[in-house]
């Protein structure tokens, strides 16, 4: 290549000389040659320079892939004929080189760190008695899995008890239970599983605080049969941290939109789910993992800004002491190991990710007015469930449309109340990502003009990790996630 082009100038110099020699106008030809001269120079060093990047990109591309491939989890290689193998196999490989490597490997982790180098050739260049350039590159890779923070936000609302909009018999719920428990099994498929630790927070139209209530609700508002959800305030959601001590009151139990067992799905009444399906914290045993989520069952409304809320605490270091409390008794929730978890946000060899999936949009958080609160009515069957009515569907729901019974007596404040949780929900994700934790957020069947399609595209912590699924690809999408997660990270 550069030696056709030398020819090539040679054959322009001539008939541009004899071009000039026939020239009357002598005197023009003394500054058009020059700068002509001077183009063909400048073109001369775009080349270098533009070949010099193309071939150092292609190194570059050698040694990164040959360095995420060396440090790759028992692939049983040698890391050194691994990178080499690569940088041999690089588009431009004219030119034999001897790539770099140093490893430097624990039992739960390797980094590796590799260069590699030689002189490329020029044309123009040479001419300053500078015959080459340097085409340099280098890479680090760290593959380590020592500790791993996870929070898994899932929805339980009511429409996930429905049929999937790809199939007329098979549920959302089914279909998340089974994928979030692949997720589980793939997340502790691991050599060092002791050190990840998996927190699942189920939501509906709120979530149950589980033993958390007691730490945060130093009185309850309403009997134990009413579950144990939290009311946050609205300057909750501009931290990361739990309410603790902060004197938060209890959510009453209650119904607002259709109950979805009056259809024959898999729902149980209320608002709040069922204690025994309250957060689950910092577990790494599968089975009980397993168990939690093959318990979960539809729930009313979708408070998708409580849920992240509680998924975001579970990551934030001021946390640690209550869980050092679910350590020991009464409560021996959480394994010993944990007591010092969440670790700080940027703690050596720790990774944060949240994972938030939901299948529609976030819903007002309605309530019932403390005058219904105390009447004879609402607290005869508040604890009971629902109570079959003459049409078959239960009667003891929470009126959206009884301005005596709901504090939000329009749907101008309904909307409203929307517009605020979806504040609060993009205020803990901005959080979440300023911390430094990765969310992944899957939009399950969805569709692209709903506001939860926006909402959870906007959370992400970059557009790749947000996944908009259908039916059974929700299986893809967590799989996906876990592949993230568990693959090599590339330093620089």
């Amino acid at each position: 290549m550069f030696v056709g082009l030398g020819k090539g100038f040679d054959v322009t110099r001539d008939i541009i000389g004899k071009k000039f020699l026939a020239d009357e106008g002598g005197a023009m030809s003394f500054l058009i040659l020059p700068m002509f001269i001077l183009l063909i120079v400048l073109a001369g060093l775009a080349i270098d320079m533009y070949s010099e990047e193309t071939y150092r990109e292609d190194l570059q591309d050698a040694v990164d892939r040959g360095g995420l491939a060396a440090g790759a989890p028992h692939q049983g290689l040698v890391p050194e004929d691994v990178v080499q193998a690569y940088v041999d196999a690089r588009t431009f490989s004219e030119v034999e080189i001897d790539a770099v490597v140093e490893v430097e490997a624990t039992t739960t982790s390797t980094r590796i760190k590799v260069g590699a180098g030689y002189e490329m050739p020029t044309i123009i260049f040479s001419l300053f008695e500078d015959n080459s350039m340097p085409v340099v590159a280098g890479a680090e890779v760290f593959e380590g899995e020592e500790d791993v923070e996870i929070s898994l936000v899932l929805d339980i609302s009511g429409s996930m008890a429905r049929s999937t909009s790809t199939n007329t018999t098979e549920k959302r719920l089914a279909i998340m239970r089974n994928a979030a428990k692949t997720f589980v099994t793939a997340m502790l498929d691991r050599d060092n599983a002791q050190k990840v630790s998996i927190s699942i927070i189920p939501y509906a139209g709120q979530v149950n605080a589980g033993s958390f209530f007691d730490m945060i609700v130093s009185s309850p508002s309403y009997p134990a049969y009413a579950n144990k959800c939290v009311e946050f305030t609205d300057a909750d959601f501009a931290t990361a941290s739990l309410p603790v001590g902060l004197g938060r009151g209890q959510s009453p139990q209650f119904q607002n939109f259709r109950f979805e067992g009056d259809y024959g799905h898999e729902a149980d009444w209320g608002w709040c789910p069922k204690n025994s399906r309250g957060v689950l914290p910092l577990s790494r045993d599968e089975a009980v993992l397993h168990a939690f989520i093959d318990n979960f069952r539809a729930h009313d409304g979708t408070g998708t800004n409580v849920g992240l809320k509680w998924g975001l605490a579970l990551l934030d270091p001021s946390t640690q002491p209550l869980i050092a409390a679910l350590t020991l008794p009464p409560y021996n929730e959480v394994v010993s190991d944990f007591a010092n978890r969440p670790a700080a946000y940027g703690a050596a060899r720790t990774q944060k990710f949240m994972v938030v999936m939901t299948d529609g949009n976030i819903r007002y958080q309605n309530r019932p007015t403390t005058s219904y609160l105390n009447t004879t009515a609402w607290q005869d069957y508040w604890g009971s469930g629902p109570i079959p009515g003459s049409n078959g569907t239960s009667t003891n729901l929470l009126s959206r449309y009884a301005s005596s019974r709901s504090t939000l007596t329009s749907s101008t404040a309904r909307t409203l109340d929307e517009n605020l949780r979806s504040q609060q929900f993009l205020s803990v994700c901005d959080i979440a990502r300023q911390k430094g934790i990765n969310v992944f957020t899957i939009g399950f069947d969805i569709t692209t003009t709903q506001d939860a399609y926006n909402e959870m595209r906007d959370c992400a912590t970059v557009p790749a990790n947000f996944f908009d699924v259908d039916g059974a690809d929700l299986y893809a999408a967590f799989s996906q996630i876990t592949v993230f997660i568990r693959k090599l990270q590339l330093i620089q």
